[in-house]
């Protein structure tokens, strides 16, 4: 069985969650190949050799100019007989997932948290009715799609350095037919500016404080970003902040956010709505510090602190501060 990973690009390296599913589909027995696109895709090919691709398509078009891309990741698909596409979801690779599935007449899902092999067939694992169930999907077609969430599988590196020279490396090959758009992308520009690098940043981080709109006032967002600081983590909200104008969208923790998981979560003044605790539930410890024993985060918290948050908050950062 050949599973075929797109590689995504982020921040000049493959993305955690490409490397992830190279080692979902190493654990699933399959033969991993990868595919990555866009300019100096060619020096991406050491670190996808060395999480275990053993075929890697290379592609010079912007990753951004979907129709082709779509085409000739289709040519290959059929070219070299690939049964699975793993794509990690973002919204550039939603769009490449959909082109995909109509060229190759493929059974697309989306949403899986895992995917496993029973009795000879390949089963997803997809959340439902709000992350409250689990339901289990599989593909009726020849070609299937399948589309992760984010930080679904960790990366697990499968060689050392080097292994690059161990990995067959091969153009993508050309699209047969021109792509079937009328959409022609000319030019394009792509600026990282600070909202993008912040949501970066706190969908990796290993410890999260997060406020909400139980904090007060917006000046009590610095004590919140003290205390995140302090213990060396990224500062996130809920979403009332975003909508009241105390913090921008890209510090936003929840389904309509970034999606969180990390070892500590600080949860002040959060009530727990469906909508936030769907972007964090997966965090391994979580602290809610609130003054209403009754609000939602109080029922899914490992540690629940019932205090206002000027008596938690700031002595806590001027306790571990030392002043």
């Amino acid at each position: 069985m050949k599973i075929l990973v797109y590689a995504e690009v982020r921040d000049g390296a493959p993305s955690a969650d490409a490397l992830g599913l190279l080692a979902k589909a190493r654990a699933l027995g399959a033969e991993a190949w990868a595919v990555v696109c866009g300019p100096g895709a060619r020096s991406q090919v050491p670190e996808l050799a060395r999480h275990g691709a053993r075929q890697i398509l290379v592609g010079d078009e912007p990753m951004h100019d979907v129709p082709v891309l779509a085409e000739r990741i289709a040519q290959a698909v059929t070219q070299h007989d690939i049964e699975w596409v793993f794509i990690g979801t973002s919204v550039p690779a939603c769009d490449l997932a959909g082109a995909l599935a109509a060229r190759l007449e493929a059974g697309i899902a989306w949403g899986l948290v895992d995917i496993e092999v029973r009795d000879d067939q390949m089963i997803g694992t997809r959340p439902t009715h709000f992350d409250s169930r689990l339901a289990e999907m599989g593909w009726t077609t020849q070609r299937k799609i399948a589309l992760f969430r984010q930080r679904a599988f960790a990366p697990e590196p499968a060689v050392p350095t080097g292994a690059d020279e161990q990995a067959i490396v091969a153009p993508l090959p050309a699209s047969a037919e021109p792509p079937a758009s009328r959409v022609k992308v000319r030019d394009a520009e792509v600026t990282v500016g600070h909202d993008a690098a912040d949501a970066a940043s706190l969908a990796q981080a290993q410890v999260v404080v997060s406020a909400g709109r139980g904090i007060g006032k917006p000046e009590n967002l610095a004590h919140v970003k003290a205390l995140a600081a302090c213990l060396n983590g990224v500062t996130g909200v809920s979403l009332p902040l975003v909508e009241m104008g105390w913090a921008s969208r890209s510090m936003q923790v929840g389904q309509t956010g970034t999606l969180v998981k990390p070892r500590l979560y600080i949860a002040c003044g959060i009530s727990g709505q469906i909508q936030h605790r769907l972007g964090m539930e997966q965090s391994e410890v979580i602290i809610a510090i609130n003054t209403d024993v009754g609000a939602p985060i109080m029922g899914f918290c490992d540690l629940a602190v019932v205090a206002d948050f000027d008596a938690v908050v700031p002595p806590l950062v001027d306790l571990i501060r030392g002043t």
